[in-house]
């Protein structure tokens, strides 16, 4: 009999390991998103940068507007994205507000995980006044450490891959 209940909880063990965890994230992905956007806000590039994936086989991938998407591979090619930004009229803002911020898991497997952040946003001057609207879909992920780096943190921090530009009403 104790050898049928030993195998039962072993057998039910094994099953509750190997199932998809759900997606438990959003606070940690919100959080790491609103630190983004505070340097946005500041202008601060070199800690915006610090938010992208780069180098090695990792990239990040811009598409605004009617332009063809953009791949950035190495850190000097996100810095002359994010300098360009910086110079143009679009920085030409105070602060951010969100009108609507949805975290949407896309992807939840034992090595990745993958989401979305479709935030409606408005951009506003120093004097509280929207200056203009827009709707931006970030895609983030994180994956697990490898080596001896997973006994110390097994999963490397959130990573925006993809930024893409929506029309407001779509």
């Amino acid at each position: 009999m104790n050898k049928n209940l030993l195998l039962f909880l072993l057998i039910m063990s094994c099953i509750s390991f190997a199932e998809e965890k759900p997606f438990n994230d959003h606070k940690k992905v919100k959080k790491v998103f609103l630190e983004y956007i505070k340097a946005v806000d500041a202008k601060d590039i070199n800690k915006m940068s610090d938010y992208f994936y780069y180098g090695d086989s990792d990239k990040t991938v811009f598409h605004f507007g009617d332009n063809p998407p953009l791949a950035i591979y190495t850190k000097a090619e996100l810095m002359e994205i994010l300098s360009a930004w910086k110079e143009s009229p679009r920085s030409n803002f105070s602060t951010t507000r969100f009108d609507k911020i949805d975290i949407v898991p896309r992807w939840d497997r034992a090595n990745a995980i993958i989401c979305t952040i479709d935030a409606v946003y408005s951009r506003l001057n120093e004097d509280g006044e929207v200056i203009n609207k827009a709707r931006t879909l970030y895609h983030l992920y994180r994956y697990k450490n490898t080596g001896v780096l997973r006994f110390l943190n097994k999963w490397k921090p959130w990573k925006i891959y993809m930024v893409l530009d929506l029309d407001l009403e779509s």
